[in-house]
């Protein structure tokens, strides 16, 4: 589900833990079992060309949920404020009733400042941006890391430290993969975010991910555009309600009795996720990033944003 940091933003201006450190994951490292046959980039990519591939930020594939489940209390406890509201004041009369105006107010204001944290929890998912993309070029070297309140971070690859990061999360512990940029150091955590979308119950699945990213940075772009059958189509659109549907419940892929059991869940949600991508703008880099990640003309490992270029692109390469 949500990672920690969707309430609160990483901790900074630190030292790397040891732990940290024995589960980082390294650049220049192959990772010797790599199978093709499975889609490693686990739905994450959004564009993918022989300059940069360009990934969904770590929240992406579950957004939605937390839009549905806090305008659902945020309607239960706005309808119950009002409702005991009505009531007092229907039962009036000439009387006053100084015990139950004094209770109901102080009810009222409770539920007030909890209505007030739900919105705030909700303005994470709603009026802010469709996602937050992260680009890895592969010829500069260069990382771009779209930042909650819209700016960029760009750093070195080489210079990151990427690692497996273990949590607690409402099913037990879930792994995701973490990048830190150092200050000059190499120990001091300046900045960190989140890499990709995906999180799993297994760190050899995390492991395996980033394999095919870093594979893309230090090998090139043949073997990832291969491997890869579909791209988000977000990077100039919002998604329709119905690919969002379809993105929350490809959270229980691999488990089609719980996608069956759940899928009512996820349509509620979707409802949440449709609302989240209506109220937000769809993120666009600056200028300097683009002519940074300027793609070649004629470029034949460029896969654009899009469900009909993915199957095309998946056909062509099926007929060949």
């Amino acid at each position: 589900m949500y990672s920690p940091e969707f309430v609160k933003n990483f901790k900074v201006e630190r030292p790397l833990t040891n732990e940290e450190r024995s589960q980082q994951l390294k650049q220049k490292e192959r990772l010797a079992e790599f199978d093709e046959a499975i889609p490693h980039y686990e739905l994450a990519v959004i564009q993918l060309n022989n300059t940069f591939v360009e990934l969904t930020d770590r929240n992406y594939s579950v957004r939605g949920i937390g839009s549905a489940i806090t305008g659902f209390f945020v309607i239960i406890l706005s309808w119950f404020i009002a409702a005991i509201w009505m009531e007092t004041i229907n039962e009036w009369g000439d009387e006053f009733h100084s015990g139950r105006i004094l209770t109901v107010s102080f009810m009222s204001i409770f539920g007030g400042l909890v209505v007030c944290a739900l919105l705030w929890f909700l303005q994470r998912e709603t009026f802010s941006y469709t996602h937050f993309p992260l680009r890895l070029n592969r010829k500069n070297r260069m990382v771009y890391v779209w930042r909650r309140d819209g700016t960029v971070l760009s750093a070195p690859w080489d210079k990151l430290f990427f690692q497996v990061r273990s949590y607690n999360d409402w099913g037990g512990k879930t792994y995701d993969i973490l990048g830190h940029m150092l200050e000059n150091d190499g120990n001091t955590v300046k900045e960190t975010f989140a890499f990709s979308s995906y999180s799993s119950s297994d760190a050899k699945d995390l492991r395996e991910h980033f394999e095919y990213f870093r594979r893309y940075m230090e090998n090139g772009p043949e073997q990832p555009h291969r491997m890869l059958k579909i791209c988000l189509p977000i990077a100039t659109r919002r998604e329709t309600w119905w690919e969002g549907f379809m993105r929350l419940l490809l959270n229980m892929n691999g488990w089609p009795l719980l996608q069956i059991i759940l899928s009512p869940f996820y349509f509620i949600c979707s409802l949440g996720r449709w609302v989240a991508m209506r109220t937000s703008r769809i993120p666009q880099w600056p200028k300097w990033v683009e002519q940074e990640c300027t793609i070649d003309s004629g470029d034949p490992y460029r896969r654009d944003s899009g469900w009909e270029a993915a199957k095309e692109s998946a056909g062509k390469s099926a007929a060949a």
